[in-house]
């Protein structure tokens, strides 16, 4: 009887500290796919990227009404903005930036790669981040792509989901 009250025990503590992570990540859970897709996802996916088609309409490309020049410049001011974030390499012949995120609670580094791409009509940023350790991240790495294009914006790039304004 210890022993199954010990087990449950241990499983209340891990589910409280998935679900609180999770939550902490604030991550848009009972949005398009749903959370049972979203949960299996951020639980075996240790990087979430930007894609044309994806599942989650927050991981699509974001495309912008300014050039690629003024985005490789307010880049780095946008990620000057967020707390634990550092750009550690710039490629200006690729209009590409690495930069290398650290959780606050246990130090875990996240690498994002930051690529503008000049597409006819208007550039688009393509986002991926990645652990470095781990095969889930719990959401971390959606919510830092996230935290990303609220930097953009703050620093008065706003983006648009679709090409040219969308169908």
């Amino acid at each position: 009887m210890y022993l199954v009250r010990l087990l449950l025990a241990a499983f209340g503590v891990m589910m409280t500290w998935l679900g609180g992570n999770l939550l902490a990540n604030d991550l848009p859970l009972w949005d398009t796919p749903g959370p049972l897709v979203r949960i299996a996802t951020y639980l075996n996916a240790p990087q979430a990227r930007t894609v044309e088609d994806s599942l989650f309409p927050e991981l699509r490309p974001r495309y912008y009404s300014r050039g690629p020049s003024v985005l490789f410049l307010k880049i780095p001011e946008a990620v000057a903005t967020l707390p634990r974030w550092a750009i550690v390499d710039t490629d200006p012949e690729t209009r590409t930036f690495h930069a290398v995120v650290t959780s606050a609670v246990f130090g875990f580094q996240h690498d994002v790669l930051i690529r503008i791409v000049p597409e006819p009509g208007r550039p688009a940023i393509h986002v991926q981040a990645s652990a470095r350790v781990g095969r889930g991240d719990l959401g971390a790495n959606t919510r830092h792509i996230l935290d990303l294009y609220a930097a953009l914006d703050a620093v008065g790039l706003r983006g648009q989901l679709e090409p040219r304004g969308g169908p």
